[in-house]
């Protein structure tokens, strides 16, 4: 029965405190008393780093026979020694495990064991080989079987990396994972065998990962003979996946697939893919896949440098579809959403106004997210946008470049998006946005270029009811229907 201080219950207070302590402020909160150590240890035992936490190594056997029953989330498994710890049969609740194989057989048994003992509970494992291009074989499908009763597998997401295994012993391991949804794999090598039994082919899986060369040379680039007839492509196994991340691991053109090869199979087995995430992938590929194979495109996700008038025009052509654009985040050395701070970056991108010829023709636009790109006030009349439904947005915009500017468009919208609420603003539209003494937060400055910057974002802003999420160069805010001031998204 949890503590209850007052009317509060202890369970709900040592919920909020342990998003916001440190682990040694945690483990002081288990020395207070019988009932807080009961409702804090599970949570200093929750997840264990072997890579962060390099005193978990220290602890006896003891130890972990009393509280291993908490651990949930193991990280960074890389030694023997480390899997010794974790042999104690208290550890068979592991939601999540990452774990590096490696070639000596008494790691892959000690391995299996762990993987085996926690089968009934994994809901995300990530496995990779301690040494690129090792040609042992791990056997997973086998890692994955309980020690004692059957049971339905829980997990949910898989990350592969480096492995090697026969094509057969893949394809049970996907059979044996009826709720997985998410597949991530790279540069692993699934041989083929002399089974005659047809590929799984599983029907959950919504999201693969994967290089374009490992999805179509599933057994390696060099490993199959010229005579020999190429494997079938990985998203054989895979029928239903609406999204795909791939990219290229080559840096030249690419002519194994070839672009028609990807058109056709893509099409023959994926016939339900709408959402694509596109990194260091060649312009031409990109481009292809856009217009010749994908018929209703509704994400796309790719990095901001390989914008272009072309790639946009492909891009248009999913203009009624289209539901959300986005780049990857800026690799400038210390940025972040959350900085408390305005981090310049630079704006590479020669033909800006590309970007507003999208936005005035993609109608069903729910979230934009172009952190890298500069809107320019100055042109959005010529562009009006066409997502009257957009929910969420990150830009940035030239000349609203300090906390300040950008805090005194985030009070205004909020009052405006409130008043708007209560069907007040086509009578108080005007005062809103040109009385800026009465907002909460002042702007240091009576320059009327940066005042005015400020009431054309602002209205811009306006113009979608459905706005509650903006990030403009300093923090994500979020609106609602409220007198509250507006809130940084956690």
């Amino acid at each position: 029965m949890s503590l209850e201080i007052g009317q509060i219950k202890m369970s709900k207070v040592s919920k909020f405190i342990n998003t916001r302590l440190d682990m040694l402020s945690l483990i002081a909160c288990t020395q207070v008393s019988k009932a807080w150590s009961e409702e804090f240890t599970p949570h200093v035992w929750r997840t264990v780093d072997l890579v962060a936490q390099l005193r978990f190594k220290d602890l006896d056997s003891r130890t972990i026979s009393k509280n291993g029953r908490h651990i949930r989330v193991i990280k960074n498994i890389y030694k023997r020694s480390e899997l010794n710890l974790l042999e104690d049969s208290c550890v068979s609740n592991l939601e999540h495990i990452t774990i590096c194989i490696k070639p000596e057989d008494g790691y892959c048994q000690q391995a299996r064991r762990l993987l085996s003992q926690n089968s009934h509970s994994l809901t995300r494992l990530e496995i990779l080989r301690h040494v690129q291009g090792d040609p042992k074989e791990f056997a997973l499908a086998e890692a994955m079987t309980p020690l004692s009763e059957p049971y339905t597998s829980r997990l949910t997401e898989i990350y592969m990396r480096d492995l090697s295994m026969p094509r057969a012993s893949f394809s049970s391991f996907l059979a044996t994972c009826p709720l997985l949804e998410e597949v991530n794999i790279r540069r692993c090598s699934f041989l083929p065998g002399d089974s005659d039994k047809p590929l799984f082919r599983h029907q959950r899986v919504k999201s693969l990962i994967s290089p374009i060369e490992q999805i179509f040379s599933p057994a390696g680039q060099n490993s199959s003979c010229p005579s020999s007839p190429s494997p079938p492509p990985l998203i054989v196994h895979f029928p239903n996946i609406t999204f795909l991340d791939t990219w290229s691991d080559t840096t030249s053109t690419l002519d194994n697939p070839t672009s028609s090869d990807i058109k056709i199979k893509l099409m023959e087995h994926c016939p339900h893919l709408t959402e694509f995430s596109l990194s260091d992938t060649l312009e031409s590929l990109v481009k292809d896949l856009l217009i010749n194979t994908v018929s209703q495109l509704s994400l796309f996700w790719l990095y901001y440098q390989f914008l272009s008038p072309s790639m946009i025009l492909a891009v248009l052509r999913h203009k009624s579809t289209l539901k959300r654009l986005q780049t990857y985040d800026p690799s400038t050395v210390g940025w972040s959403p959350d900085a408390d701070r305005v981090i310049p970056v630079y704006d590479a991108l020669q033909e800006r106004w590309i970007i507003q010829l999208l936005l005035s023709k993609c109608s069903n636009l729910t979230i934009v997210d172009l952190p890298e790109h500069e809107l320019d006030m100055s042109i959005v009349h010529l562009f009006p946008w066409a997502c009257k439904g957009l929910k969420e947005l990150r830009i940035r915009i030239i000349g609203l470049d300090t906390k300040e500017l950008i805090m005194a468009v985030i009070k205004l919208w909020a009052r405006g998006y409130n008043e708007k609420q209560r069907t007040l603003y086509a009578t108080t539209r005007k005062h809103i946005l040109s009385d800026l003494s009465s907002i909460d937060y002042q702007i240091e400055t009576t320059d009327a270029q940066k005042l005015s910057i400020v009431n054309k974002v602002t209205t811009h802003l306006l113009q979608f009811n459905d706005l509650t999420k903006v990030w403009l160069g300093y923090k994500v805010w979020s609106v609602k229907w409220t007198n509250d001031p507006p809130k940084q998204t956690e």
